[in-house]
């Protein structure tokens, strides 16, 4: 099994929608759907991608995508999405109702994280 970590090294505020950019591109271009037994982590629970991905969804169609809207959707739902940075009400109740359970993993920035390393582990036990 392979295992493709999407993280990017960049200033904090483009790391949501690069992180989202990069996913769609897998998505839309088919090579998300071509590739399926490659497991993509998208970081800090894929940026922007939950926000994003029903609107990549509904306009792909618009732009030459052949894929329909549920399989966009259904691809985009392929990615396991992973909690550094990430760990506050917004964005947990955000992917929470975009993915399964199970593509949700623990992930942290540890060392490099600017707050405690608590902060997020009690943000993440705090979320029913």
């Amino acid at each position: 099994m392979i295992y493709l970590v999407l993280h990017f090294l960049m200033p904090n505020s483009q790391v949501p929608n690069e992180t989202f950019k990069a996913a769609a591109h897998l998505v839309v271009t088919g090579n998300r759907r071509r590739y399926p037994d490659v497991k993509i982590i998208l970081s800090h629970l894929g940026g922007s991608t939950p926000f994003l991905a029903p609107r990549v969804a509904i306009l792909s169609n618009h732009m030459g995508c052949t894929l329909s809207p549920d399989e966009i959707l259904d691809d985009f739902k392929t990615f396991y999405y992973e909690t550094a940075l990430s760990a506050s009400d917004v964005n947990l109740k955000a992917i929470d109702n975009f993915v399964q359970k199970d593509h949700i993993l623990f992930g942290t920035d540890f060392p490099g994280e600017f707050s405690h390393p608590s902060m997020h582990v009690r943000g993440i036990d705090n979320y029913p």
